[in-house]
């Protein structure tokens, strides 16, 4: 019979470097989605999670992940395109949760539409939610572990789209474009924020 190797005492396990108990992160666009699946992996590693969006409720697992885990969890409608909306679901966000440690901005919408037939009103939305919505609701999460003095993390959802052109071509030139614009806002924001001890990175899910 093959023994099995015991881990050396004192040795770290790779799971102990992604501890998150007793810290809180907060997500937009968490409802469904990538957006829950960050959420529900926060949770699954310690952590707490606070969820902004606009369904009038999450997928119906989010009501087991507080107690599945032990951890707390809340769930906010908002809107990242319209600032009192925002400000408003992050304050009670926060008062729910409690101090944030970082966070996570998912909140986007695709809409495949062919150049020549793009809308402006559509258009419009897109980068309204994918870009603006991640730049505010970064920015609020960057104040406040600037006002509290607390080291974080901020990570943005981008997109494999936004690398470069895939065949077949899809026709989604705005949906693309606004998430290429989200890499490009996060470098800034890593050299500015850097300093305050936060963290600020981008992830392109895709094929």
């Amino acid at each position: 019979m093959t023994s099995v190797p015991q881990a050396n005492a004192g040795e770290v396990k790779v799971t102990d470097r992604f501890d998150l108990s007793g810290k809180n992160f907060l997500i937009t666009g968490g409802g469904g989605g990538i957006g829950f699946a960050c959420a529900k992996a926060i949770a699954q590693l310690g952590g707490g999670v606070a969820i902004i969006d606009t369904a009038p409720k999450p997928t119906a697992e989010f009501d087991t992940l507080g107690e599945r885990y032990g951890v707390k969890t809340s769930y906010v409608r908002g809107d990242v395109t319209n600032q009192e909306s925002l400000e408003d679901a992050f304050a009670k966000s926060v008062q729910a949760v409690g101090q944030l440690h970082g966070g996570l901005t998912a909140a986007g919408i695709v809409m495949d539409t062919p150049f020549l037939q793009a809308d402006w009103e559509v258009t419009q939305r897109t980068f309204n939610v994918n870009v603006l919505g991640t730049f505010w609701a970064a920015k609020l999460l960057a104040q406040h572990l600037v006002e509290t003095k607390t080291p974080g993390s901020i990570v943005a959802i981008a997109s494999i789209n936004a690398q470069g052109i895939y065949v077949p071509v899809q026709p989604k030139s705005a949906y693309n474009a606004s998430k290429a614009a989200i890499k490009g806002l996060m470098g800034p924001l890593a050299g500015e924020l850097g300093q305050y001890g936060i963290r600020v990175n981008c992830i392109s899910p895709g094929r």
